[in-house]
């Protein structure tokens, strides 16, 4: 995104769930305007917010995309019958369980029907119980996490000795967020741990 005179358009409902407070305070912290529009918004709204990055649920993402195109939004070659592209929209916010390749693709194809040709994903994900919500960059396939504010770790099949990289059960420790925290959280979700210059999680989710 850039923050020029970039806005960022959100079809998530307020409330509990993380990815809301989470967006909301990027965008004001990055000095980014923000429209937060809630599920079942309405297709005239967003085209005419001009937005460069579109947030939500990829069921909900697919819907507003449809009615953006005119309502034939299908990725198999349909035609698009909307006379006008929204060529600002350049970015995909997916909230959610990681998209497989597949489905990633065929998010890709219908956005880049209505919006720029060279529009890209960006996941967002936080397992169960995790109080923070990681991204992908722009095009990538791994999530970025935050090595200065929790503790990651993993554990085998047999509850081995936790381990900072590879693959296996993960567990996460607050180590410096305000409000709940949880120490050692069991999250049941397989991931590979790769420790880098910022540690990063590949997407690959059971």
């Amino acid at each position: 995104i850039r923050i020029e005179d970039d806005v960022l358009v959100t079809l998530l409902p307020s409330g509990p769930d993380i990815a809301f407070p989470h967006l909301s305070g990027g965008a004001r912290a990055a000095g980014i305007s923000a429209l937060h529009l809630g599920q079942g918004a309405e297709a005239d709204v967003v085209r005419a917010a001009a937005p460069a990055a579109l947030a939500g649920e990829a069921t909900e993402l697919v819907r507003m995309l449809r009615a953006l195109g005119g309502g034939l939004a299908g990725v198999r070659g349909d035609r698009l019958h909307s006379p006008e592209r929204l060529s600002t929209l350049r970015t995909l916010v997916v909230m959610g369980k990681p998209l497989d390749a597949p489905a990633r693709r065929r998010l890709r194809g219908l956005g880049r029907r209505v919006g720029a040709r060279d529009l890209e994903i960006v996941s967002c994900w936080a397992p169960r119980g995790v109080r923070a919500l990681w991204a992908q960059c722009r095009g990538g396939d791994a999530f970025h996490t935050y090595p200065d504010l929790e503790c990651l770790e993993l554990i085998g099949s047999f509850l081995d000795m936790a381990e900072v990289e590879g693959t296996g059960e993960l567990l996460w420790s607050s180590l410096a967020w305000h409000g709940t925290a949880f120490f050692r959280l069991r999250t049941n979700t397989k991931v590979t741990l790769r420790d880098e210059a910022r540690k990063t999680l590949d997407a690959i989710v059971s």
